[in-house]
C-alpha cells in the first residue's frame, strides 16, 4: 500500500522517517567481520545488509581429511590449521540442523559418499557459526548446499531460527535437486527478475491452452504469480531448451543470450563462485524523493 493510499484511510495516521539505516548498517558490519575472520580463503560475500554467502570448501576439505571413521561420535573441527585446538568437538554420526531429502547409507568409497561427508561437516560448522552470531543477540538462519543458488533457497526452509542442509548426494540426489527447485515460483528464484519471470509465465500460459480448442478459458485461472519450476519444466511440446529461452528473452533488455544460463538457474544449477570479501564498497550512492 502506498503512503497516499495509507493517509486517505487513516488521516491522522503518523508517518515516521525510516531512512536512517546506520544502525542496521552498523550491525552488518560487525557480523560480517566475525564472519569472515573464521574464513580461510576470504571468499565471504555480502547479500545486502543480513544475508552472507561463505565459500568453505577449504576448510570443509581440510577437515574430512583429518575425520577419525572409527570415533565420529567424537570428531573435532580444526578452525585454524597453524593451531590444532583451536576448534570445536562435533558428533559425526548425524547432520546438525534440518536436512532436506534423504539420507544415504551405505556410499562407502563412492563420490556420493564424500559429498555426503562434506555436507555433514558443514552442517556442523554452519551451526557454530550460527551460535557465535547469536551470542551477539541475533537470530539466524542457514542454507548448506554446493552452490550459492541452492544455499540461499534452503536456507529459506527452517526460517528464522534453523538451518537446513539440501542432500543432493546419494542415487536421487539429482531428483531431490529437481523437486527442491520445482518447489519455488518462478519469482522466487535469485537472479530471476520480475520480466523474466513475467515472459516465463505468459509462456507456459499460453502452452497450458488446451489443444482441443485453443480458444478455450480454462487456462484463465491460472494466477501467474503462482506457477512454479516444476510447472514450467513440465513443458514438452516444444520441451523448454537454451535456444527456446532465448527465443522468448531477447526481446528484453539484457534478454538476449541468457537461455542457457535461465535453465541453468532452473534446474539449480549455479556456477558463479562466492565473491572475495572487501572492506570498503565498491561505489557510494545517495538517493532522495522529492515532492511531486
Amino acid at each position: 500500500m502506498s503512503i497516499a493510499s495509507a493517509l486517505a484511510i487513516c488521516p491522522d495516521l503518523v508517518i515516521i522517517d525510516g531512512e536512517d539505516l546506520t544502525p542496521f548498517r552498523d550491525v552488518s558490519k560487525r557480523l560480517y567481520a566475525l564472519l569472515r575472520s573464521y574464513s580461510w580463503n576470504d571468499r565471504v560475500e555480502r547479500l545486502g545488509l543480513d544475508e552472507v554467502w561463505m565459500d568453505v570448501s577449504d576448510m570443509i576439505e581440510y577437515n574430512q581429511e583429518m575425520l577419525n571413521r572409527n570415533d565420529l561420535e567424537n570428531s573435532w573441527f580444526c578452525l585454524d590449521k597453524e593451531d590444532p585446538e583451536k576448534g570445536f568437538a562435533f558428533d559425526g554420526k548425524g547432520f546438525a540442523g534440518c536436512v532436506y531429502g534423504r539420507d544415504h547409507f551405505g556410499l562407502e568409497g563412492t563420490d556420493a559418499e564424500l559429498l555426503r561427508t562434506k555436507l555433514l561437516i558443514a552442517s556442523h560448522l554452519a551451526l557454530y557459526l550460527r551460535l557465535k552470531i547469536e551470542e551477539e543477540g541475533y537470530t539466524t538462519a542457514c542454507g548448506i548446499s554446493t552452490n550459492k543458488l541452492l544455499a540461499k533457497l534452503v536456507g529459506n526452509v527452517n526460517k528464522p531460527q534453523n538451518q537446513t542442509t539440501l542432500l543432493s548426494c546419494g542415487p536421487d540426489g539429482e531428483e531431490t535437486v529437481r523437486r527442491f527447485m520445482g518447489s519455488h515460483q518462478l519469482r522466487k528464484v535469485p537472479g530471476i527478475g520480475g520480466k523474466t519471470a513475467a515472459v516465463l509465465s505468459d509462456f507456459f500460459i499460453s502452452e497450458s491452452k488446451p489443444t482441443a480448442n485453443p480458444n478455450s478459458n480454462s487456462n484463465s485461472t491460472i494466477n501467474p504469480k503462482e506457477i512454479s519450476i516444476a510447472d514450467l519444466l513440465s513443458l514438452k511440446n516444444p520441451p523448454l531448451t537454451p535456444s527456446k529461452l532465448d527465443s522468448l528473452l531477447s526481446p528484453l533488455p539484457g534478454g538476449q543470450g541468457t537461455g542457457k544460463q535461465i535453465l541453468f538457474l532452473l534446474q539449480g544449477h549455479d556456477p558463479s563462485p562466492v565473491k572475495p570479501a572487501r572492506s570498503l564498497p565498491t561505489q557510494i550512492s545517495i538517493e532522495d524523493t522529492y515532492h511531486s
